[in-house]
């Protein structure tokens, strides 16, 4: 085996020490830097796809609501129904009376005189009288789902009268018109 002299044993420990303190120094401040920069960087990442993440599902929620909406606004305005679809009609109006907690006391429709439309064909005015008991916000509702239903209605006359048994609600005597094809 060959003898290394004792200089050349202490430059090796040198140089082994000097690495040892360079890569300590290395460890314990750069990597201490790098490694928290990564974290800060992870947490922007992390809060940046729960943005996306909410953005995206609002962007969902507002293509539903335009389609619904186009869906319901087909042709670009409301319909007018047929002879065949007034008790559908009345029908819609009721869900809209229920989904609003409005109490229908009565319902009834009366037709009016024929009228000639500008195309092919004649059309009904056809006015459905109610007498309706709620409070004064849910005839609000009632009435916003009325007007931004697809079939045309319009309110013709109405009357608001408060009721002497109960402060909360009023009695609504309230005429609707609309148009049917013959």
């Amino acid at each position: 085996m060959m003898n290394l002299p004792e200089l050349d044993i202490k430059k090796i420990a040198v140089i082994v020490l000097f690495s040892f303190a360079v890569l300590y120094t290395d460890a314990a401040f750069l990597f201490k830097k790098q490694f928290s920069s990564l974290r800060a960087t992870g947490k922007k990442i992390e809060q940046l796809q729960k943005a996306i993440s909410t953005v995206s599902k609002e962007l969902e929620k507002m293509n539903e609501e335009k389609a619904r909406a186009k869906k319901e606004n087909q042709g670009g305005g409301k319909t007018l129904i047929s002879e065949e679809q007034i008790p559908s009609l009345l029908h819609i109006i009721s869900n809209f009376a229920n989904d609003n907690k409005v109490k229908i006391m009565q319902m009834r429709p009366v037709k009016d005189t024929a009228v000639q439309s500008p195309g092919p064909g004649t059309q009904i005015a056809l006015s459905i009288i109610m007498d309706v008991s709620c409070s004064y916000h849910n005839f609000g509702k009632f009435i916003n789902d009325l007007e931004n239903a697809g079939q045309f209605m319009a309110i013709q006359e109405m009357r608001i009268m408060n009721r002497p048994d109960t402060d909360l609600e009023q009695s609504i005597y309230l005429i609707l018109k609309t148009y049917v094809k013959k």
